[in-house]
């Protein structure tokens, strides 16, 4: 398995998330929390009406792969 090297105990968090967002590289990992905390707060109001979960609260994990998210693509879609 290519991906295998990927799966450190460090990204098992994978496995328990309920979504999955593979980002580049640092840029990413720093604006990605910034713009989530935006859209939660643009998307307040219309939360209560929807009772959407804002996206800090839900169970998302954020793992840089760098320039091999083709990769884990098989991963993904094998977790489905």
């Amino acid at each position: 398995m290519i991906f295998k090297t990927y799966l450190t105990i460090s990204r098992a968090e994978i496995f328990f998330a309920d979504k999955a967002i593979l980002i580049e590289g640092d840029t990413e990992r720093i604006l990605l929390p910034t713009m989530m905390k935006k859209l939660d707060i643009q998307n307040s109001a219309s939360d209560l009406i929807d009772k959407k979960i804002p996206l800090l609260s839900q169970n998302i994990s954020i793992i840089e792969v760098g320039a091999f998210s083709q990769i884990l693509n098989y991963l993904l879609i094998s977790l489905e």
